[in-house]
């Protein structure tokens, strides 16, 4: 059959992906869910501490997930890296479609991608925006059986070394690679909740202040409850000590009776909160080769199309496909 050895491998990658993928859903959904946690109790533990904090300074849940999701990394990558693992297979039906438009031109190029099907476009920016792999890579699958029925109508050779590189581009998708180890629900909810409240804690200041305001007003002014909120820190510290975590701190955070201390006296204010949080890790093992490490690390688009010209050495035993 025309064509057979690259129809042979097309398949070989669309079979590694859909016996893989539904590997990295439990990694999904355990970040799902212990950040839909993590705002429960943020939220709950602000409705309990009262005074403007919510009734007049609501919490913006999603600015905060936003944040928390921006600073987490996973085995020392950011988070973003990992949370779209299929983006190499994109870029290699994208390959292979300017395969076809060299050969027949646009107009009679057999093979047009549609990207309304295909999981394109900006990568998540909260734990709410993932989605779980085994879902997103049906369409991709799909893909694969349109591509590979184009090609094997092909009367010609295709160039082997054009569909060489694309299918070795496809095999540097991190959904190959399926997470060996994961945290459970609760430890990853430590992580994400500890990194929130330092994101919370600018509003509880401001909060404050508003209540000081109040006082020179009205004879019975509003009081948040503080002993709530460091109640909750202190268990999660608790935490952190059952799951061995090692939790990162703003400076303010490593001494939370000088925090409470501060936060009595007024001597803690907003404007100690406003500077970057530090990153925060959960911890997933997994088993990478160097080339796909290497294109997890690439910085910008330019970086990242010199790893995909390079990839021809990326081969399926690497893969172990």
């Amino acid at each position: 059959m025309t064509n057979a050895s690259t129809v042979a491998d097309l398949k070989r990658v669309q079979r590694g992906l859909i016996q893989r993928a539904p590997k990295w859903d439990a990694l999904t959904s355990n970040m799902q869910n212990a950040a839909a946690e993590a705002l429960r109790q943020i939220n709950s533990v602000s409705q309990a501490m009262g005074s403007f904090l919510y009734l007049a300074n609501p919490i913006d849940m999603g600015t905060m997930e936003n944040v928390a999701f921006s600073r987490a990394t996973i085995s020392g990558l950011p988070i973003g890296a990992i949370a779209s693992p299929t983006g190499p297979i994109m870029h290699g039906f994208f390959w292979f479609q300017a395969i076809f438009i060299a050969k027949y031109g646009h107009e009679q190029n057999p093979y047009k991608i549609v990207e309304s099907r295909l999981p394109v476009g900006s990568g998540p920016s909260s734990f709410d925006d993932l989605r779980l792999p085994s879902k997103s890579t049906q369409h991709l699958s799909m893909e694969f059986e349109r591509l590979i029925k184009i090609i094997e109508s092909e009367k010609a050779e295709l160039s082997t070394v054009d569909a060489d590189k694309a299918i070795s581009a496809m095999l540097l998708a991190p959904i190959l690679f399926p997470p060996l180890a994961i945290p459970s629900v609760e430890e990853i909810e430590v992580r994400i909740e500890w990194c929130e409240w330092q994101v919370q804690m600018r509003n509880i200041a401001e909060s404050l202040y508003l209540e000081d305001l109040e006082a020179k007003i009205y004879e019975n002014p509003k009081a948040s409850n503080l002993d709530v909120l460091f109640k909750r820190l202190g268990d999660l510290i608790m935490s952190s000590y059952n799951y061995r975590i090692k939790l990162e701190n703003i400076p303010e955070f490593a001494d939370l009776a000088g925090l409470r201390r501060g936060l009595d006296k007024r001597t803690i204010t907003r404007g100690n909160f406003e500077k970057g949080l530090p990153a925060y890790e959960i911890p997933v093992s997994f088993n990478f080769p160097p080339l796909v490490n290497t294109y997890l690390k690439a910085h910008g688009f330019e970086e990242t199309q010199k790893i995909y010209l390079n990839s021809n050495r990326m081969t399926f035993a690497q893969a172990n496909l």
